[in-house]
């Protein structure tokens, strides 16, 4: 839920703010035989259980998928293999770190800005592999709301009404008086229920990612963002490469 623990001091949002640009849909990032490397690379990072992980939301739910971390040689071929790819992106020094996530149930809002007061967030990215059925489109939908520290943002209306004035006073450009998104748009990354209209109200679409295989997501780790709908749309699953970045130097 949105925390208020962790949160960066005002310096180092500004610190994390001069490295800020619009988020990106970069096409064709990777070529087939990269892609390849990258798959083989998932499979034998899913074929180990240690480097494995479910990923719960609540006790009382199924998990929403699996998470494996690369590690050892599997990241270090990942890492000189995307790290001159992303360098034409980023700005040199930083920090990278990788993970597979395979979902069966979509992400609702959240950030991914770490829970480290003096970290310097920098940017992140997914590298779609697989979506079930192929021919399924799936998003990953990116908002131009931000959030320095990492929290989920609640789907329970109650729960959104009663947030406290220190609650969103960390979410950055939130409005929950302004409806930015269009029916159309509703309609087709979620749904056009009532309840998801709602839900979104505050929110403003910055990019829509198609997951498109060869294509990669980029924006910064502060940007709020979640997947498209899975059973309004037709989609039992999806596979991708997440990474992060954080700056090595404050500089």
């Amino acid at each position: 839920m949105i925390s208020i623990d962790s949160q960066k001091s005002d310096q180092q949002i500004l610190k994390i703010q001069r490295h800020e640009k619009p988020a990106q849909n970069l096409i064709n990032f990777l070529s087939p035989e990269e892609l390849k490397l990258i798959h083989q690379i998932k499979d034998r990072a899913f074929s180990i259980p240690e480097f494995c992980a479910e990923k719960h939301i609540s006790p009382n739910r199924p998990p929403l998928g699996t998470v494996a971390h690369p590690k050892f040689e599997n990241l270090q071929a990942l890492d000189q293999l995307l790290r001159p790819k992303l360098q034409t992106h980023l700005e040199e020094p930083f920090d990278l770190h990788f993970s597979f996530h395979k979902n069966f149930f979509p992400y609702g809002i959240h950030t991914d800005s770490g829970y480290f007061p003096d970290e310097i967030i920098y940017k992140q990215g997914i590298i779609p592999l697989e979506v079930f059925p192929n021919d399924a489109d799936v998003y990953t939908v990116i908002f131009k709301q931000k959030c320095y520290h990492s929290i989920s943002f609640p789907r329970e209306l109650k729960t959104i009404a009663n947030l406290t004035h220190q609650q969103i006073k960390v979410l950055h450009h939130w409005d929950p008086n302004k409806n930015a998104i269009s029916e159309k748009a509703r309609t087709t990354y979620w749904d056009s229920s009532p309840e998801t209209e709602l839900w979104l109200k505050g929110f403003e679409i910055e990019l829509p990612f198609l997951w498109k295989m060869g294509n990669m997501a980029l924006w910064d780790r502060a940007h709020l963002h979640c997947s498209s709908d899975f059973s309004n749309h037709g989609i039992q699953g999806k596979i991708g490469l997440m990474w992060i970045s954080s700056k090595s130097s404050t500089l």
